[in-house]
């Protein structure tokens, strides 16, 4: 079950990633935040509770989309994950 459902956030989540890498350059930093969460961590939040217990493999997966979300939003790719995440929160 836990690995059906990483399965199909990550789909949805890398495809409106893409979506957002578009237009980007278009929209303030704002908007990609506004957007971002709205198509994307509004995915990695629901379902929290299914993730209890889940394996690291499943954890590292659904981590890489929040860091790649967090790249995108800043059009920064040279920080690390960590300073990104910290800079959105």
């Amino acid at each position: 079950m836990c690995g059906h459902h990483v399965n199909s956030v990550s789909k949805s989540a890398y495809y409106h990633i893409r979506a957002l890498w578009h237009i980007r350059s278009s929209i303030s930093e704002d908007v990609a935040k506004m957007v971002a969460f709205s198509l994307v961590g509004s995915c990695l939040e629901y379902g929290n509770s299914v993730l209890y217990g889940s394996t690291k493999k499943n954890i590292s997966r659904l981590q890489k989309v929040q860091n790649l979300l967090a790249r995108v939003v800043t059009s920064s790719f040279h920080l690390s994950s960590y300073t990104l995440l910290h800079h959105l929160h």
